[in-house]
This record gives C-alpha cells, structure tokens and sequence, in this order.
C-alpha cells in the first residue's frame, strides 16, 4: 500500500473554542516517479484543545498541486477549510471544496457539484451575430457580440444579411475556478465563481459567467441574486 504524502497543510481555528487546530491534506501520488497527480485525498485535523484527530475523505479524485486555506465563510471568528485542486485538463477547471466544523462533526459545505446543480442555462445563437445566454432560474438574459470572430466562422453560421443559416447552441461548462473574497467588507467571505461560456466546441471561448455566493440558510446561495457576464473579444 502506498504511503500517503502531505500535500499542504496549515493552522487556524476552525471550531470556534478560540484555540488554534491543525489542519493538513493527505493524499497519494499515482505514480511518483512519472507524474505530480494524486489520488485518495483526505483531510487530518487535528483539535487544538482535545488533541483530538478527525479524518474527513475527499471525493475520489484525481488532481495535481492542491491549495488549502482557512477562510470565515459563515462566522468572522471562525474559519472554514477552503481546498482548490487543479484537475490538469486543458480548460483550467479545479476541483473546490469547503469544510467546516458543524454539530460537533466536520461536514462538507460547498463543492463544483452542488455548484452546478443551482442553475440552467439555454445557450443559442441568434440574428446579428449575437449569442444568448438564458439563466432559467434567475431569468436573466446575456447577450454576447461575436463580430470580432474571424470571417470563416461567421460565414459557417450566418448569411451574408446577418441571419443564422440554421439553429445552433452552445453552453456553459461546469464551475471552473473560485475565489474567496469578502465582497461587503463585513469580515464573512463570499465566493466568486467563475464558468466558461463555449460556441462550437469547448475550446470556442466566448466568454465567462460570474456568480457570487454567500452562506445563508445553512448552504451557499446567490448573493444579491446577480450574475455577471464577462466577455471574450480579440
């Protein structure tokens, strides 16, 4: 059996008794010889005040270079462990997730696939060389110009009087990256996330979309209820 590695680890607290508790995440290199990826993640923390240690397992994953950091995602004087992991693909996605220490236990609070559970999107082109982003749940509507694409795209797709030739659709992926950031300055942090808008294919980028999300009613929801859309031009 594989020995386990320390792949980062820190301190903080994170059960809210004012005593610092150590945090540090495990996991095994599939090959350490050939590659940086790793399997078989958990988390080993360790109870500043009772020494006692808890072990928390990680989805079954593969992922290169974790991060791990404690933000105050539902209470300023106590943290909550934030882990981020590269899945190494092209397209840049992480794996994200957040713990914290609720009725005595450490539980799961945040991960991508309770994130993209939350929303449907319709992705469509449309006259005039324009896509439309439809966010079902919040109704709202995005409207992304594709005139910067080159020639040969835009002829693929629309006639010459700017009308689409036929219906076309395209989508927008899983979560891709996510920032803790104290959007209110009250000392609570949100996160921001981001998600990639695709055309054609998925390496057609045309731009991203932005949600911010806050802890309430025990779990992370919209905040505010905006979105943003953030787009591609060149």
């Amino acid at each position: 059996m594989k020995k386990a590695k320390i792949l980062a680890e820190t301190f903080g607290d994170i059960t809210g008794d004012g005593i610092y508790d150590k945090i540090v995440l495990i996991g095994n290199y599939i090959d350490e010889d050939k590659s940086t990826a790793f399997e078989n993640l958990q988390l080993l923390i360790t109870d500043g005040n009772s020494k006692k240690i808890y072990s928390v397992p990680i989805s079954n994953i593969v992922g290169y270079t974790p991060t791990l950091y404690l933000f105050p995602f539902r209470d300023p004087k106590i943290s909550d462990i934030f882990i981020s992991i590269p899945s190494g693909g092209s397209g840049g996605f992480n794996y994200n997730y957040i713990f914290g220490y609720k009725d005595n236990k450490f539980v799961k609070l945040f991960d991508n696939k309770q994130f993209e559970k939350m929303f449907n999107y319709k992705v469509e082109y449309i006259d005039e060389y324009q896509v439309q982003i439809i966010n079902e749940k919040l109704q709202k509507k995005f409207l992304i110009n594709i005139t910067y694409k080159d020639q040969e795209y835009l002829d693929d797709i629309y006639h010459d009087d700017g009308n689409l030739k036929k219906a076309i659709f395209g989508n927008v992926l899983g979560l891709n990256q996510v920032f803790p950031i104290d959007v209110d300055n009250n000392g609570v942090f949100e996160l921001l996330t981001m998600q990639r808008v695709v055309g054609l294919y998925n390496a057609d980028l045309l731009g991203y979309l932005e949600t911010v999300l806050a802890w309430k009613d025990n779990k992370f929801d919209i905040f505010h209820e905006n979105q943003y859309l953030a787009q591609i031009s060149f």
